[in-house]
């Protein structure tokens, strides 16, 4: 899971003097800047896409700001804090993945304790089978919460312009599709052509 899940780069100082221009940015409050929101027309649909304070850009459609990262995230679905990464676009297939192999892995011991406990049911083996009911008690509730996260991962749909209105083809098209390239480069130097075009443009 350490991969990068889709942080969006940030815009340059250059980028940003443009986007105060256009949206008059400098003459907005804070507050006003929080509801700042700029549509956008995909497949017949009006996507609003909301103002980022932090990383002071207009956030691409699907994307969120993950405040304990302090990134935004393309196709966020959320911050996990067992693994201490967000879940997006470009880690989402390996999240599935772990999923599948944690659940294995439950059902695993879960099934070879059960088969241990049915094998030595004598009440002079209980002391030794202690340890098998501990294994038994923890993999148990730990499988069903698993198989209920990838249950609701795989068939959970929600109404967007990006549907396929079918789970399996909606799982298909976040497991299957190429991944783009990664754009992580939110905190780079800027060179001096940018400096002097910053320069002349403000």
């Amino acid at each position: 899971m350490c991969t990068e899940p889709g942080i969006i780069q940030r815009p340059s100082v250059l980028e940003r003097s443009i986007l105060n221009k256009k949206f008059h940015l400098n003459r907005i409050t804070p507050d006003q800047l929080n509801n700042l929101i700029y549509d956008i027309q995909v497949n017949d649909f009006v996507v609003k896409c909301k103002y980022c304070i932090t990383c002071q850009m207009i956030r691409s459609p699907r994307s969120s700001h993950c405040p304990i990262c302090s990134n935004c995230i393309a196709m966020l679905d959320h911050h996990c804090p067992f693994l201490s990464t967000c879940i997006g676009m470009r880690n989402y297939r390996f999240f599935i993945l772990f999923l599948l192999c944690l659940l294995q892995t439950d059902l695993f011991f879960f099934i070879t304790s059960l088969i241990q406990i049915f094998i030595s049911n004598d009440k002079r083996s209980f002391l030794k089978s202690i340890p098998t009911y501990f294994i038994l008690i923890i993999t148990g509730p730990s499988a069903l919460y698993t198989c209920n996260l990838l249950g609701y991962h795989c068939i959970y749909t929600n109404e967007n312009p990006f549907n396929t209105h079918r789970w399996y083809l909606n799982l298909a098209q976040k497991l299957c599709t190429s991944l783009p390239p990664s754009a992580y480069g939110a905190h780079r130097l800027i060179n001096q052509t940018e400096y002097q075009l910053i320069k002349e443009n403000i």
